[in-house]
């Protein structure tokens, strides 16, 4: 972890003056922030759900592991409760974080079926897990930027 760190410290530095560069030059960087965002969905979801499914020992008064990690983090707990569901959307659905690791479906598209399989009936959530209903929901989502994949997609029709 602290190498990784170190290594975005270095990025931080050499990105000062970005409006010196060029418009491919600029959107590579994008691209690249983004890549990195989607390598650590995954080990930061299976953190996160181990949290939640393994009891720790927790200090009288600090409540959920949502309110013990928000705490922690110093992030809100709608966001912690956010990161749990698409992480478990990534558990139930491996081609989905397949796609997101390998950069195929951005990290803003998980959110999509995430939402869907916390208000999905049993049915909605067998298909989604299945090889047939991961393989939709990774093409429109390889297809379309997240409002086209939100309204459109195969995820929002079988609910």
């Amino acid at each position: 972890m602290q190498e990784a760190l170190a290594a975005l410290g270095r990025l931080d530095a050499v990105v000062r003056t970005p409006e010196s560069w060029s418009g491919v030059q600029r959107t590579s960087l994008l691209a690249g922030v983004e890549r990195v965002r989607a390598a650590l969905v995954g080990p930061a979801s299976r953190v996160l759900l181990a949290h939640r499914d393994t009891p720790s020992p927790r200090r009288p008064g600090q409540g959920s592991t949502t309110a013990v990690v928000a705490a922690v983090t110093r992030v809100d707990e709608v966001e912690v409760r956010k990161q749990l569901s698409q992480g478990q959307a990534l558990a139930d659905m491996p081609s989905v974080a397949r796609d997101v690791t390998d950069g195929l479906m951005p990290v803003g598209h998980l959110a999509v079926p995430a939402q869907v399989r916390d208000r999905a009936s049993a049915v909605v959530r067998q298909w989604l897990a299945s090889p047939s209903g991961q393989q939709s929901v990774t093409a429109w989502a390889r297809l379309h930027e997240v409002r086209a994949f939100l309204r459109a997609g195969p995820v929002r029709r079988s609910v």
